[in-house]
């Protein structure tokens, strides 16, 4: 199935919550019935603007959902005038999604070894992932290692979680990850205690080198992110030998 995937949808949401996070991180809670029981893991919403007549669509990652309560959230990065117009919308306003954009993380019944790649606004579509995996998959082995190129927008703290191969001095975690138990370690590109110092992906080689060529290739990728990062995480495949799918983010 391509990840090129579109679905239509043409409904005015209203926006019942609004956060704010250091770093111009934003989550934004959609209410919308129609969207919860829809849109799945790794797939993004289409947000329409309208100035003048003239439209402005961005495509921002769904992070969670509950379909009980019909709502939605997602979570993006200010990133430029292309989505600062977004940063303005409050509690009580309504943005019109137009489409859901791309398919769902495939995911075999039987995988040994899962390892999660979430930067920028790719980071929401890592979370949905993993948080449903918890859930519904309880005894999946699964690593989720998430890349920072500038300020938090979490206070990181020290993960309760050991996690084989990860080198004692990355305990760094992202509380949200902790909090529902998913194994969780970080990356940034300057010096952060506790964090991996480089990209995502250098840190993801360095715990696939610590393992056996034969048990390095029982790993399955599933990465979220900017262009950068989705071409690293081919090279990453092809260098290893891996099953990868990725999701490409402003």
């Amino acid at each position: 199935m391509s990840d090129k995937q579109h679905i239509e949808f043409d409904e005015f949401v209203k926006v019942t919550a609004r956060e704010r996070f250091p770093g111009n991180y934003y989550i934004l809670r959609l209410q919308s019935p129609a969207l919860a029981q829809s849109v799945q893991p790794g797939q993004m919403l289409l947000i329409q603007q309208f100035v003048e007549e003239a439209g402005v669509a961005l495509v921002i990652a769904v992070m969670r959902r509950s379909a009980e309560l019909g709502w939605v959230e997602i979570s993006f990065h200010e990133e430029g005038p292309e989505t600062h117009w977004l940063t303005e919308v409050q509690t009580n306003d309504y943005v019109k999604i137009t489409g859901i954009e791309g398919a769902p993380f495939l995911l075999q019944k039987s995988i040994k070894r899962l390892l999660l790649l979430g930067q920028g606004n790719g980071i929401g579509n890592i979370f949905f992932l993993a948080d449903q995996l918890h859930s519904l998959r309880p005894s999946q082995p699964m690593l989720v290692m998430l890349g920072f190129n500038g300020q938090l927008p979490f206070q990181p703290r020290p993960s309760n979680i050991l996690i084989n191969n990860v080198p004692p001095q990355y305990i760094a975690t992202m509380p949200l990850f902790e909090n529902r138990q998913i194994p969780t370690r970080l990356a940034m590109k300057i010096f952060q205690p506790g964090c991996f110092e480089g990209s995502v992906t250098a840190f993801a080689e360095t715990w696939l080198d610590a393992y056996d060529k034969a048990i390095a290739r029982e790993v399955d990728v599933i990465a979220s992110g900017p262009a950068e990062l989705c071409q690293a995480v081919e090279a990453l495949g092809e260098k290893y030998s891996l099953s990868w799918q990725t999701r490409e983010t402003m």
